[in-house]
């Protein structure tokens, strides 16, 4: 727990990351299912969930609870709707702001304050109105994250015209917001695969981190609930702590 600490804050000086409990606990309930079958049988379901993958937006949200994130700054839409239920199931507290570009300004000055900052946003009509924001913390160095709920992820790779426009589209194009984040964010990515996005948000989150700049993580609403095929991040990969993982490297 300490060497987790100090290097978070090596990463970032605020950052606290909290202790693992999902990952003594899953450790706990592997063990004994394997020695009593019986028990896994009739355990709750909440005991079960841990033993399964978990879902995109779950392990986005978990990954910012370990980072000591407490607070999410945000304006609801119907894209990221789902995502705005998970952050409140990990126990991060939703804070509802009047626009976009204030919860931006909200989560910056929540970052200056302890290390890490995030703001949630629907795509297009959200993710523009935050623009100004993510490129001031670009600007004067601010760790932000802003997280984009998005259409379905069959909406960006389908064939021109073989799909209707999704609303809060600018053009056909579904990659023009993330385009106008890359001047003003040290990385941007559309998580379009769930067997790759725990890999694509430990690379966001620790570019973050390690350069004092913002991040956009946008997210398709299907994606968000899907859960990976290939266990990508299930088990070990899913439970290790994100500066246990900076360590190691």
């Amino acid at each position: 727990r300490r060497s987790r600490k100090k290097l978070a804050a090596d990463a970032h000086p605020g950052v606290r990351v909290r202790g693992e409990f999902s990952a003594q606990f899953s450790s706990l309930v592997v063990s004994e299912a394997t020695s009593d079958m019986a028990t896994l049988a009739a355990a709750p379901d909440a005991l079960l969930d841990e033993l399964q993958p978990l879902s995109v937006g779950e392990y986005l949200t978990r990954r910012l609870a370990e980072l000591s994130v407490s607070c999410v700054f945000g304006v609801p839409g119907d894209y990221s709707l789902g995502l705005c239920d998970m952050i409140i199931h990990a126990g991060i507290r939703w804070v509802g702001t009047c626009n976009e570009l204030n919860a931006g300004y909200a989560a910056d000055a929540y970052a200056r304050l302890n290390g890490l900052g995030v703001c949630c946003v629907t795509y297009g009509v959200g993710g523009f109105s935050a623009l100004n924001a993510c490129a001031g913390a670009y600007a004067e160095s601010v760790p932000l994250v802003v997280l984009s709920g998005a259409p379905s992820s069959a909406d960006y790779t389908a064939r021109p015209g073989a799909r209707a426009l999704p609303h809060h589209a600018l053009s056909r194009d579904l990659f023009a917001q993330r385009k106008a984040y890359d001047a003003v964010a040290a990385a941007s990515v559309v998580l379009l695969d769930a067997d790759l996005a725990a890999t694509q948000i430990d690379d966001a989150l620790r570019t973050c981190l390690r350069t004092s700049k913002p991040v956009l993580l946008e997210l398709p609403m299907d994606v968000a609930q899907a859960r990976p095929t290939s266990g990508a991040h299930a088990g070990a990969t899913a439970h290790a702590g994100l500066a246990q993982r900076l360590r190691d490297e």
